[in-house]
């Protein structure tokens, strides 16, 4: 029994010996951050007219940045610094078309391409569809199109 113990072992060490040295390749992790552009008055499609009047009764919720105006080119300077400083690695935009062709809620993805720190911060859209649009292939590819146009 001892002997074939011995050549089990033997031939255990001498398959993992034979295997090729092979280094880890797990990709690393990468965080990023999901931006709702809902923070400005007056918006169509936002969850409110008004977002902050909620929460001004409440002054230990006021952001770091205070009342800002969301879209603004200094607010998204600032949520860049954070992000990068951060270590995050991206940021994803949410982003609404409506049946009209028209876009809704990009103040703060204008704000990230006005900023000389996007390239910093790679970005995507995220395509909230939640409204009907698109409710015909005309609206898809004029959609589409924008994206391309857009983001060239």
């Amino acid at each position: 029994m001892r002997q074939w113990l011995i050549i089990w072992v033997s031939m255990v060490i001498a398959t993992l010996l034979s295997l090729p040295a092979r280094a880890e390749t797990t990709p690393a992790t990468q965080v990023g951050v999901y931006y709702f552009p809902g923070w400005r008055n007056d918006m169509p499609y936002a969850p409110s007219p008004r977002p902050w009047e909620r929460l001004l009764p409440y002054k230990e919720r006021e952001p770091l940045l205070g009342w800002y105006n969301e879209g603004a080119d200094y607010v998204m300077r600032q949520h860049l610094d954070w992000m990068i400083g951060a270590g995050l690695k991206f940021v994803v935009f949410d982003w609404y078309w409506d049946i009209d062709n028209k876009v809704y809620l990009d103040h703060a993805l204008g704000a990230y391409f006005r900023s000389p720190k996007r390239a910093q911060l790679p970005f995507s859209i995220m395509w909230a569809n939640h409204g009907k649009a698109p409710n015909n292939r005309e609206n898809w590819d004029r959609m589409v199109a924008f994206w391309l146009c857009f983001l060239s």
